[in-house]
């Protein structure tokens, strides 16, 4: 529900949320791509770009979508 692909296809309830609270603020999402231990471990993406961690949502706020 937060990738920008479901935004963009308007497939996703979140659609225009980032910044607002949707979630209890007991919820916090971060994307931590160079995590080793992440199964989804990666330094850099498909267009070679270097990854970096990502707050996706803090106490219950959408920061950002996944791209």
């Amino acid at each position: 529900m937060l990738s920008a692909e479901s935004i963009h296809k308007k497939k996703s309830c979140l659609e225009g949320k980032i910044g607002k609270k949707v979630f209890s603020n007991k919820v916090t999402n971060l994307e931590e791509p160079q995590n080793k231990k992440y199964p989804g471990y990666i330094t850099f993406d498909k267009e070679g770009t270097k990854t970096y961690n990502k707050e996706l949502v803090e106490k219950g706020i959408i920061k950002t979508y996944l791209y």
